[in-house]
């Protein structure tokens, strides 16, 4: 599990792996992946997309939804990094993401790399 730097320290904890199911990115329930969105607004981290995965007492499937943000031609990083931020926040303010029963997991493809959706 591959978590950028510029992630705050307090969100690496409960960052959770899936990578049992093939999933290299770290993972966060739903509402601690709103807060990190929160807490890295404005800073130099970009958020390329995300995909959205459901734990159903025990068992953990795509639910087959997330995002993506690709940069524009000559976006600078930090203009780039702004707005897959907000990106994100708009996505993961949706109130359909989660199921009767089962806790909503997001898996984020982040980067603080300069380079980061070239």
């Amino acid at each position: 599990m591959n978590i950028p730097k510029a992630v705050p320290s307090s969100f690496i904890g409960s960052a959770r792996s899936l990578e049992s199911i093939g999933v290299a990115d770290p993972t966060w329930t739903l509402e601690t992946a709103r807060l990190l969105v929160d807490a890295v607004r404005g800073g130099p981290l970009a958020i390329l997309g995300g995909d959205i995965y459901l734990d159903c007492e025990g068992r953990v499937d795509t639910a087959d939804c997330g995002w993506y943000c690709e940069r524009h031609s000559g976006e600078s990083f930090n203009l780039y990094a702004a707005r897959s931020q907000a990106r994100a926040a708009d996505y993961l303010a949706a109130d359909n993401l989660s199921r009767s029963g089962c806790e909503a997991l997001v898996g984020f493809v982040m980067s603080d790399e300069p380079t980061a959706g070239l």
